[in-house]
């Protein structure tokens, strides 16, 4: 394991097994092979106290679970909120105040629910970490340690990036995806042993794991990085401005953008869950793929993360009646129909009229300086197996850059 790699272990919380109750996806329709990828006691993935002085519980959507209803920590009972995201509902949040005595004390902490409670000790952790100008935070399960080094060397040796936090969906080989990624460059490892499943692999409503971790990565460790970069393994960030991408993003920090929002190059696939490298076919699609954007983005301004989206403030009452109401209608059948409709048809003006652009702190901006390459030829594993697609030559360009990339990586520090 890389010198200096320090393993975080979440404070998993679960459905007692004497509640008589369980975490149910009914509403979902689920198949019974679709259901046995389904977690059915977490109620919190991890309790941590954030540097606001708040005691954070942070899960999947409480669903047939309920609310909590009452929140107490040493015996006396306690004010807490209850924080859901409009957009998607991708994971719920308790936050708890506690005062600074407290912080660096064990907590006694009852949660109780409608029809069952969950009582658990916190115990303070890693306690105060290094400020950094760029964080990398991603998840993963049983890639190739090749390809976990080949992306952390990258990011680290030419954008600067001084901490990464990888949160691993349950590696059946820890020993093997770690144990071989040697000198990493000096950057900061940190390794989160996530213990929730990323859920059915073919329905994307139900893939609670990944928003749960980015948002955990930003409560518990955002609060001292400047920016954090959300990609995936097989995502490689690259800037074309000629300049440290610090100083890129910190004249973009000036204006007050809490997001720049990335778009992709997608590279075919070559192999399929093989050693070899991502770099071995250097050509990619033509266009830039105006879906599947992913950010980097200012901690401290961010309230929500999801996989593909920031979210700064909260909505307000309006946005909340139209995102109850659009959901309730997306559960009839015509909904979905039109919804789908909708949502292809959004997709294909967005291509016209945004060739070429990319979108920062949520608006166009005549800029193709950050993009990321999508390596498809990677199976990230922890998301679902892909389909090996032979694109047709003539949607294909070839592009030196990716073969630059190798030799980037390969050449002596």
């Amino acid at each position: 394991m890389a010198d200096g790699t320090v393993v975080y272990v979440p404070q998993a919380v679960l459905v007692p097994p004497d509640a008589g109750v369980e975490r149910t996806f009914g509403k979902y329709r689920l198949s019974a092979e679709q259901d046995a990828f389904c977690d059915h006691e977490t109620v919190f993935c991890d309790v941590f106290v954030s540097p606001d002085g708040s005691l954070c519980c942070i899960g999947p959507p409480f669903g047939s679970l309920g609310k909590p209803t009452r929140v107490s920590i040493n015996g006396r009972r306690r004010r807490f909120r209850v924080e859901i995201p409009a957009t998607g509902r991708v994971f719920a949040l308790v936050r708890v105040p506690v005062d600074d005595r407290e912080v660096d004390s064990p907590l006694r902490v009852d949660v109780d629910f409608r029809s069952f409670s969950v009582s658990f000790t916190h115990v303070p952790d890693l306690g105060a970490v290094d400020r950094v100008d760029l964080m990398l935070g991603t998840i993963q399960k049983d890639n190739h340690p090749l390809w976990i080094r080949d992306w952390c060397m990258w990011h680290s040796r030419v954008h600067g990036v001084e901490r990464i936090v990888i949160y691993d969906n349950g590696s059946e080989d820890w020993d093997g995806s770690y144990a071989g990624l040697g000198d990493l460059g000096g950057v900061d490892l940190v390794l989160v042993k996530w213990n929730y499943p990323f859920g059915p692999p073919d329905r994307l409503d139900l893939n609670f794991s990944q928003p749960a971790a980015a948002n955990h990565c930003r409560l518990k460790f955002g609060h001292a990085a400047a920016w954090l970069v959300s990609l995936d393994l097989d995502e490689y960030l690259y800037n074309t401005t000629g300049k440290p991408l610090a100083s890129v993003l910190e004249s973009r920090g000036r204006d007050g953008t809490e997001a720049i929002y990335l778009r992709s190059y997608v590279v075919p696939f070559v192999v399929d869950r093989t050693p070899r490298r991502c770099f071995d076919s250097p050509t990619r699609f033509r266009s830039f793929v105006n879906g599947g954007e992913k950010y980097i983005y200012r901690p401290p301004l961010a309230k929500y993360c999801g996989t593909h989206w920031i979210q700064a403030t909260e909505p307000t009452p309006l946005e909340r009646v139209r995102t109850l109401t659009l959901g309730l209608f997306q559960r009839t059948t015509g909904g979905r129909k039109l919804m789908r409709f909708l949502s292809r048809l959004k997709k294909a003006l967005k291509a016209m009229r945004s060739r070429g652009t990319e979108r920062v702190g949520g608006t166009d901006m005549h800029t193709e300086a950050l993009f990321f390459y999508h390596f498809r030829s990677l199976n990230t594993g922890w998301k679902y197996a892909r389909k090996i697609v032979r694109p047709n030559p003539a949607d294909v360009v070839d592009d030196d850059r990716i073969t630059s990339m190798k030799a980037v990586l390969d050449r002596r520090a």
